[in-house]
């Protein structure tokens, strides 16, 4: 295969990988090391393995080995080495780094989360003694792991237990759903087994028990001593063997040297005081980590292994990497099994069974097995044939694939990475209160936005509150951008905010953002943020209050959120918790959108630096500073237009003789467009001029685009047929590109907007080269040149908007050529903008989190 057309996979390890200076290796580098080994043998990707940059040798490092390329990581050198490979490979509960991986991944490249330890199980099969404190750190835990497995393309379990397990875990997460349903999204990809024979190059077990080795029996036990491993009663049935069949018992890294957890070093104290409590020093022979290159030759110097699994569900769902291995060396082996792989073995005669866990019981099963040496053989034979199903280059070949043709989870393809956010509500209500006012909102959002967005809100409302009540060493509380949209529909509004936060990031790329909206958010507008790097947060619904780091600055478009969202700001703003807020605001006329009591709080935080206002239009600015009284705390902040070019055009004499088509894209519910007095206006020219003589002006049609199920779309609808007939053509909530698409099927674009700052359709219809119909809302003197690129509405006088319909489509008082003018003085004015800049606002951004 060219090698150009080759994919590069990245796996990221937390432990060191078995290169030549590093021979001591725990199970999650073993694990590493097996699937890039598997990966690399089919000869479709460049593999890289990754260990974090702690565990490297002085003046020793391995940069490539058994056709596999290393590397090493730090937290912040993440973002900029995973760049460069098509996937990352990563276990989905590796702690911080496992967020920094998923918080800097890029969309077009895929992230295949490892889901070998179902670390919710083993977790709380740790039997802690501080209960309460591993209860709290896990909670603080699995908000990490969700996070991290929502953004996965495809995950990796062991088995089939496992695969089901996931199956719940990521339905309850939702991504089992109605997108990704067809499509499988957990690959089985067990720890595997390496196709080299074991060969014994020395005899340590022997050499360990001394000069009479020859006469004991040797029973192995490998690996570390963990909360869930109790073997006392396997130490108790050696020492009942012993006194028949002279036997050593071998534990083999009973210590774990990666693992400092205090219930795991608790366990192998707990094992050494019972040795040495019972006077079984001489019975039991302890043994640290050993090389990983060396462990055949402790496997093939034993005569029995012993595995002993405790019962349960972290039993039933484990693959035992240590079973694995022994498989690998042909060892025959004695479990009580319950573990998947335990099973197989039994299933096939590879291994055998325990007849209970009682010592008495394990004494008679080994002692049967140590003076049977015909059955170690048998058993010996079918491990043979049994592990030929799970050498690595087998178990990877549907990964391999995946990563071949770069398979991406249709989801996140479609619709976007983004969390649920539940925050607290602001005000000092009880806690009945609260539960009895968000319980009532339950039917109402669940019939507005269906039982999966339901579920999700109101699962990750607990998990904030629970998260709440964690102590602060469990959460990041250092300073950030707060970025705060009204809901990331398909107006105008949210297309500004997503714009300055791509500014953001391709001037200050590591600056910490969080990103809050609310619904409805459309999938187009969080794929495009995710394109940009941020992951938004989609509150339950928006009367809610956000929670605050200390020294957060927060940037809030638009005024358009509920008191509750703006009461907490304003509440951290007064108390110090946030040092800024930047608001950018694209309503005008505030004298219709702030209370008195608002109106004083925000004059006094505009006057204290702690608030500045930004707007795109002169008029607004200076209708904000009259009702403020203050001049120095608000000021411009042009927008920076930009239609994709694909939309360009001027429009010439002859697009305009037969027909205009008036296109008014924009939200009708609330009436701010000024759909309805337009609708009427067209209505009233067609009865009163047009129909009494149709030759003296051109055909024309009335577009909407924005139509819905809201009051004002249904009176339009109901009398559309009879004031307008055909030549009415409705559109319902598009994209933008959509509503571009639409707007270049149009030659005139009208405006007749109140409260409005700066309409943003405006410049995208003058993009198209449409001269404009324009009212004397805030920004015409921004957009209108009236008789130049268009006319002037008079917003006050109904008369004079019919005066000006007539007069446009009236060929004699509007002539071809006059409007092919307007189309190029409309397209000049609009490519003007596109050159503006968001960096002034960056760079307050910047500065007021450097201070």
């Amino acid at each position: 295969m060219n090698q150009i057309s080759l994919k590069k996979c990245l796996i990221l390890s937390a432990g060191p990988v078995p290169t030549p200076e590093h021979t001591t290796v725990e199970g999650g580098g073993l694990r590493c090391w097996g699937l890039a080994q598997g990966l690399a043998s089919h000869a479709t990707t460049n593999v890289t393995v990754a260990y974090f940059d702690s565990y490297k040798k002085e003046n020793i490092f391995t940069d490539s080995y058994k056709g596999v390329d290393i590397r090493t990581w730090t937290l912040d050198s993440i973002p900029e080495l995973i760049k460069g490979f098509d996937t990352i490979i990563v276990s989905y509960c590796m702690g911080d780094l496992s967020v920094k991986v998923a918080d800097s991944i890029a969309p077009d490249q895929q992230l295949i989360l490892d889901c070998y330890v179902p670390i919710y199980v083993e977790a709380s099969a740790r039997q802690a003694k501080d209960v309460d404190g591993e209860y709290r750190a896990f909670q603080g835990d699995i908000g990490r792991f969700a996070h991290v497995l929502r953004r996965g393309d495809f995950f990796l379990c062991a088995s089939k237990p496992q695969k089901r397990y996931y199956q719940g875990v990521l339905s309850a997460l939702g991504r089992i759903n109605p997108v990704t349903y067809s499509q499988d999204l957990i690959l089985t990809v067990p720890y595997g087994i390496y196709r080299d024979e074991p060969k014994k190059k020395a005899s340590p077990v022997s050499d360990l028990i001394g000069k009479n080795a020859k006469d004991f029996k040797k029973v192995l036990w490998f690996g570390g001593i963990y909360p869930w491993f109790d073997l006392d009663n396997l130490i108790d049935a050696v020492n009942l063997v012993n006194k028949k069949v002279p036997t050593k018992l071998v534990i083999v890294g009973a210590k774990n040297p990666f693992n400092k957890h205090p219930d795991f070093t608790r366990k192998y104290d707990e094992l050494v005081a019972y040795i040495h409590d019972n006077g079984l020093d001489d019975l039991v022979v302890l043994q640290g980590w050993i090389d990983f290159n060396d462990r055949a030759d402790w496997y093939l110097d034993s005569d029995l292994v012993v595995v002993v699994n405790k019962e349960g569900i972290e039993n039933e769902l484990a693959w035992r990497t240590r079973l694995v291995d022994f498989a690998w060396a042909n060892l025959p082996i004695l479990t009580n099994a319950g573990d998947p792989l335990g099973d197989l073995l039994i299933k096939h005669s590879a291994a055998s069974k325990m007849t209970s866990l009682e010592s008495v019981d394990i004494a008679k099963d080994l002692e049967k097995l140590l003076k049977a040496p015909e059955t170690l053989k048998k058993m010996q034979k079918q491990l043979k044939e049994v592990k030929s199903d799970f050498y690595w280059d087998l178990i990877t070949k549907d990964l391999s694939d995946k990563i071949d043709v770069h398979a991406k989870s249709a989801d996140l393809n479609s619709y976007g990475v983004y969390d649920l956010a539940g925050a607290p509500a602001a005000g000092p209500r009880g806690k009945l209160h609260k539960v009895v006012s968000k319980a009532k909102k339950i039917p109402a959002y669940h019939r507005k936005y269906g039982s999966r967005s339901t579920y999700f809100a109101l699962r990750n409302v607990v998990v904030s509150q629970v998260q709440k009540r964690l102590p602060n060493k469990l959460a990041d509380r250092s300073p950030r951008l707060v970025a705060i949209s009204h809901q990331l529909d398909m107006s105008g509004a949210p297309f500004v905010l997503m714009d300055v936060m791509k500014v953001l990031r391709e001037k200050y790329p590591e600056l910490p953002v969080d990103f809050y909206t609310f619904n409805p958010a459309h999938n187009n507008n969080i794929v495009q943020l995710n394109t940009i790097g941020i992951k938004p947060k989609i509150l339950l619904d928006r009367d809610m209050g956000l929670s605050f780091n200390p020294g957060d600055v927060v940037l809030m478009n638009t005024v358009g959120h509920s008191n509750q969202l703006k009461e907490s700001v304003y509440g951290a703003l007064e108390n110090g918790t946030i040092k800024k807020l930047l608001w950018y605001i694209h309503e005008d006329e505030p004298e219709l959108i702030f209370s008195n009591d608002e109106t004083r709080r925000i004059g006094n935080l505009l006057n204290s630096g702690k608030i500045e206002i930004v707007t795109a239009a002169v008029m607004t600015r200076d209708h904000y500073r009259d009702y403020f009284k203050n001049d120095e705390a608000i000021n411009i902040q042009e927008y920076q237009v930009i239609t994709p070019k694909k939309y360009h055009r001027t429009l010439k004499a002859e697009d305009f003789h037969e027909k205009i088509s008036f296109c008014l894209p924009g939200t009708i519910s609330d009436g701010r467009k000024g759909q309805l007095p337009v609708f009427y206006a067209f209505a009233d020219f067609i009865k009163e001029t047009y129909e009494k003589n149709p030759d003296d002006y051109r055909d024309f049609e009335l577009v909407y685009v924005g139509m819905s199920n809201d009051f004002l779309s249904r009176q339009i609808e109901r009398h559309a047929d009879k004031a307008l007939g055909d030549r009415f053509v409705p559109y319902g909530r598009v994209t933008i590109d959509e509503c571009l698409d639409i707007v270049m099927k149009s030659n005139v674009t009208i405006c007749y907007s109140i409260r409005e700052c700066l309409p943003l359709f405006v410049f995208q219809g003058m993009s198209a080269g449409h001269p404009i119909l324009r009212n004397d809302s805030s920004g015409m003197q921004e957009q209108l040149i009236d008789g130049e690129n268009g006319y002037y509405i008079e917003s006050k006088d109904y008369s004079q908007m019919k005066q000006t319909i007539e007069r446009i489509l009236n060929r004699k008082k509007t002539t071809d050529k006059q409007l092919e003018a307007m189309s190029k003085k409309s397209y000049e004015i609009s490519v003007a903008q596109e050159n503006k800049s968001y960096l002034p606002l960056i760079e307050k951004i910047h500065e007021a989190l450097g201070e």
